[in-house]
């Protein structure tokens, strides 16, 4: 059930959800229908999602290449500091990852938001980082921040990133899977599907001219993930 209550902290909603229900299906059933009745009301089909559609059809082309060659076409890396690889492609390559995320950081203004997407296997301790990570930025920053894990915030957040205001800021973070499962007469594997979709979805936010740049962080995804962590919060001191 949705509940409204006193601002808890600085940053948060006043509007909380508390999960009352034993199953998905109590929640996800009564979710269906308020939301086609509330777009009835607004004028709007929240299920109409063209630049979703969009960055689909990127990764859909991209997976083709990869049946061709075995590869994806990767961005290029800029530079990489303790297991993290910074891309942003662009012409200017800053000297080191920390001072390309500053650099980046630094543009949000009042009014933007910051949309962190993780393409990582979905730990409790990948959570919690990147909870610890996105607070962090939120409170220095002074902007509205969010978590997404990917592929997932592509239904969900997806549209609003790539078709809503060009107000936000993007990290996108890659891992390295430790297998790549076949799926059956695919042509590949779950993880090469995941890197695809993560291209395309990178390939259509520089499209709409959003301000992204991408992490990738390299060996064992703990150890990087508090490396990254480390080097935000000094950041913050710094911004």
């Amino acid at each position: 059930m949705l509940r409204r209550g006193p601002l808890r902290a600085p940053g948060s909603h006043p509007l909380a959800y508390a999960d009352t229900s034993s199953s998905f299906a109590e929640t996800r059933v009564p979710a269906s229908p308020t939301t086609a009745t509330a777009g009835a009301v607004l004028g709007v089909n929240p299920f109409d999602e063209p630049d979703v559609a969009r960055a689909k059809e990127n990764a859909g082309t991209l997976l083709t290449e990869w049946r061709r060659s075995r590869r994806l076409p990767e961005w290029p890396s800029d530079v990489e500091e303790d297991g993290i690889v910074l891309m942003t492609k662009s012409n200017k390559k800053p000297g080191s990852v920390s001072r390309g995320l500053a650099a980046h950081l630094a543009m949000a203004a009042p009014g933007d938001y910051l949309a962190i997407q993780a393409y990582l296997t979905p730990t409790a301790e990948a959570a919690r980082a990147l909870q610890e990570m996105r607070v962090a930025l939120r409170d220095r920053l002074r902007v509205a921040t969010t978590v997404g894990w990917g592929p997932r915030y592509l239904h969900s957040t997806g549209q609003l990133h790539k078709g809503g205001p060009t107000s936000a800021l993007f990290i996108q973070i890659t891992g390295e899977d430790r297998e790549d499962l076949a799926i059956p007469g695919a042509g590949y594997g779950f993880s090469t599907m995941k890197s695809a979709q993560a291209l395309g979805d990178l390939q259509s936010l520089r499209d709409g001219a959003r301000r992204v740049i991408r992490l990738h962080l390299t060996g064992k995804q703990s150890q990087t993930l508090q490396q990254l962590l480390q080097m935000v919060s000094g950041l913050t001191k710094r911004l």
